[in-house]
């Protein structure tokens, strides 16, 4: 071989070499990056797997894709079972380590049969996920729990669900006693492995098993109702009955509250099926705000309300009370009294009717019919319909729209209405923007001439956290009275006192008081039914007179020792509130001192001051604070209040109210039990006033802080009991019937006997307190107090409110 020959030859090998290690280099990295990348396409899958909705199809349509490749699945296999073996207690990592079970799990029933054979892993996942399920293990969320439920319900060569079922039906009826919230798990697992057994009937009804339901946290309430869906046939009876706020045959301590009503609601609302009637049937006997809420928002996912049941919303809605024409209402409740015949808006279940109609409004205006709401919205002498859609307004409409209705409303007692509806809201997630033009929306309506719509806007102002706007006091005359223009029916008077002008009452001028007989449990015997007339204007207090205003009057006297004396450490700590009522230590001559001062106050001259010149012992009642007997102390005080204060009416001076009053300022133009509505189920009291069970301190509240009447008074309910100007009068006996015709004026009759011997006659506060049971805190409730003890009464829970005569 020539040189030339063999230098080809050598070249071409090298070349050979070169091309076949390049190949082979080439193939090497081709491989690498094939690697690699399934690497990362299998580490994105299990990733993938993860973050999966907690669906068991879910999770199986993520184990058909790695499935789709072999060498995904050996890449994959080992992040799964190092994930599902973490010995980790985080909720994160715990979700992982069930998704990494369950797909371990359905990897091994899909593998090729010539596999046969569950593998380490695939037992081990199983193994966890079961203990998982038999309640030895904790469990996340309700999903995540389900997940693990469907994953292991076949049968499979580890699992005998047969010996699962039984343990889980010993674990949801309690044995061996396990903690309430794993029964509950024990009943959700069995919905997936024997929705169809014989137990269920028992364990639905079980009072442990629905308590703990109905203490789910709101929040998980649909995960849960998924899961119960399967067995929703034995759990709607239960519900339905703690939804309606009682449960069957349980004793009193068992009965369903507000909140667990509200998660009744809510279950109710996802379990039921897609039965307009009975939906609507549910929303008619809804009680508190969130059951509305629930039950509207499941409507309102139907495909369409069937005419049929929107027509029967309408026709609850607008199926008010037939009120009588051409009647003054209180002549018409006292004649039906007469004859036995009360009428039917006076029934208790008229409240039921009346909740049923705001119920039904309220969810004609989430499916956009407005008209049926404004119209429940007007007062009515029988007014719970319109409390109750105050309060579910806010459930199914925005204040953006509220803020439409007030601006587009001409009645009156509607825009009242919508305020207070728009307290309800407290303003929260709203636009900058939106805020700010409601917010100026109640307050130029906390300057409207009408006394009820200013309270209401004022309330409204501070539940949304905004300050009242500042209003200059109005001065006052004796001959005139407080300048207020043609429509204005409200002023900042004496002392910081908000007055509010009632006109007397529309012709004839009487006004219903005290109780029908037939509610004897309602302490009927002090409240006899009867109308009194009462023939002029006057101004009365919109508050009750603040710890602030009383300590001007006598300064230091909520801290002086001798009210201390008389007070539990707890009530000395809430007589530091300057805007809580005055209380405790305020007897009825207190009272009648401080309102001659504010008559003085307001420039209004003695002549026409409405009780004794208390002038020379006012002094001494200021300084001689601690005596060592203060009964005896104020009995020596006052000894010679001789004139006769019949006449207290006539004059134009401070005073105190009389009954009549006082009673026909309270109901504000309602003839039930309390001024919003007869309620006797008590379900809204604690919104309007402060009484034993919802008093959060168990003390009195800073006057305002609940809603006010129609004519802008608060707190005539509840708080602190008031003082009233005149003595008790003895009720008629039982056997006398009542004659409405016989119509008594209000104005104090002279006392028989000596002028002084007024000290000696009984006095009378209303309205109950802060101390009291909700079945007397309503507008009849009166309490005759011994006549030594209202001169030197220490009630802890008595006040006052102030009251003075207008011109004609």
């Amino acid at each position: 071989m020539n040189s030339r020959t063999l230098v080809a030859v050598l070249a071409a090998a090298a070349v050979t070499v070169a091309v076949s290690v390049t190949y082979a280099v080439r193939t090497r990295y081709e491989n690498l990056g094939l690697r690699q990348e399934r690497a990362r396409h299998a580490f994105d899958l299990v990733q993938g797997l993860f973050r999966s909705p907690p669906d068991i199809a879910e999770v199986q349509g993520e184990v058909r894709a790695l499935r789709a490749s072999v060498p995904l699945w050996t890449l994959a296999k080992p992040m799964l079972e190092n994930q599902a073996k973490v010995d980790t207690s985080s909720d994160e990592v715990g979700r992982s380590r069930r998704r990494a079970r369950v797909a371990l799990v359905e990897w091994e029933r899909v593998r090729p049969q010539c596999d046969p054979g569950w593998t380490v892993g695939g037992r081990s996942a199983l193994a966890g996920l079961m203990t998982e399920v038999t309640g030895d293990e904790l469990v996340g969320p309700v999903p995540e729990f389900l997940l693990a439920c469907k994953t292991v319900d076949n049968p499979t060569p580890v699992s005998d669900v047969k010996g699962l079922v039984a343990r889980l039906w010993q674990g949801a009826r309690g044995s061996p006693s396990p903690m309430p919230d794993r029964r509950l798990r024990a009943v959700l697992a069995l919905a997936v492995f024997d929705p169809e057994g014989p137990g269920w009937k028992e364990v639905a009804a079980d009072p442990v098993i629905l308590d703990t339901l109905l203490g789910l946290d709101p929040l998980l309430v649909a995960d849960w109702a998924a899961g119960l869906r399967p067995v929703r046939e034995w759990f709607i009876p239960p519900l339905r009955e703690a939804y309606r706020g009682a449960r069957g045959e349980t004793s009193a301590s068992q009965q369903a509250v507000p909140s667990q009503q509200a998660v009744a609601a809510q279950l109710l609302a996802e379990l039921t099926p897609d039965d307009a009637q009975t939906l609507v049937t549910l929303l008619t006997e809804a009680r508190v705000s969130p059951q509305v809420e629930a039950i509207v928002a499941r409507l309102k996912r139907l495909s369409g309300l069937p005419r049929l049941e929107a027509e029967n919303l309408l026709t609850v809605a607008t199926q008010g009370p037939d009120w009588p024409c051409n009647v003054d209402l209180p002549n018409f409740v006292a004649s039906r009294e007469r004859l036995k015949k009360p009428p039917s808006f006076l029934l208790p279940e008229a409240d039921e009717a009346s909740r049923a109609r705001a119920n039904a409004a309220a969810a004609l205006v989430a499916l956009g019919q407005n008209g049926p709401a404004l119209a429940v919205l007007r007062h009515e002498p029988d007014p719970l319909a319109r409390s109750h859609l105050v309060h579910v307004l806010g459930s199914v409409v925005g204040p953006v729209d509220m803020v439409n209705w007030l601006d587009a409303e001409a009645d009156t007692s509607t825009g009242r209405a919508i305020l207070l509806a728009l307290g309800e809201t407290r303003g929260k997630l709203l636009e900058p923007g939106e805020r700010k033009r409601i917010v100026d929306r109640m307050t130029r309506a906390f300057t409207d001439d009408d006394p009820g719509v200013h309270a209401a806007a004022a309330w409204a102002l501070s539940r949304w956290g905004v300050p009242r706007p500042e209003v200059s006091p109005t001065p006052e005359r004796a001959a005139s009275g407080p300048d207020l223009g043609n429509k204005r029916r409200w002023y900042v008077g004496a002392n910081g006192h908000t007055m509010v002008v009632l006109p007397a009452p529309c012709d004839p001028g009487v006004v219903l008081m005290g109780t029908p007989a037939r509610d004897g449990d309602y302490n009927a015997e002090n409240e006899p039914l009867q109308l009194r007339r009462i023939p002029r204007r006057f101004a009365i207090a919109a508050h009750e007179t603040t710890i602030a205003q009383f300590d001007k009057f006598i300064p230091g006297f909520s801290q002086s020792q001798a009210v201390n004396a008389t007070l539990s450490r707890k009530e000395q700590g809430s007589a530091r509130d300057p805007q809580r009522p005055a209380f405790g230590f305020i007897s009825w001559v207190h009272a009648a001192a401080y309102c001659n001062w504010l008559s003085d106050q307001a420039g209004i001259p003695r002549s026409e001051w409405c009780y004794p010149d208390f002038a020379e012992n006012l002094n001494e009642l200021r300084t001689r604070l601690n005596p060592a007997d203060p009964k005896e102390f104020q009995r020596d005080l006052f000894p010679s209040l001789k004139r006769d204060t019949s006449d207290v009416t006539r004059h134009l001076g401070y005073r105190l109210p009389t009954e009549a009053e006082w009673e026909y300022a309270c109901r504000a133009g309602a003839v039930t039990l309390r001024y919003y509505g007869r309620d006797d189920a008590a379900v809204l009291l604690s919104f309007y006033a402060n009484f034993r069970l919802t008093s959060p301190t168990g003390l009195t509240l800073p006057v305002g802080t609940l809603k006010p009447n129609d004519f802008g008074l608060f707190d005539t309910l509840g708080n602190v009991a008031e003082w009233c100007h005149e003595w008790s009068d003895p009720p008629p006996t039982s056997d006398v019937p009542f004659n409405p015709e016989e119509v008594s004026d209000d104005r104090p009759a002279p006392p028989s006997g000596l002028p002084g011997s007024y000290l000696s006659k009984d006095r009378v506060v209303r309205g109950a307190s802060f101390e009291d049971r909700a079945v007397v805190v309503r507008s009849a409730y009166r309490v005759p107090i011994d006549g030594t003890d209202s001169v030197s009464g220490f009630g802890p829970d008595f006040g006052f409110r102030v009251v003075r005569t207008l011109p004609k």
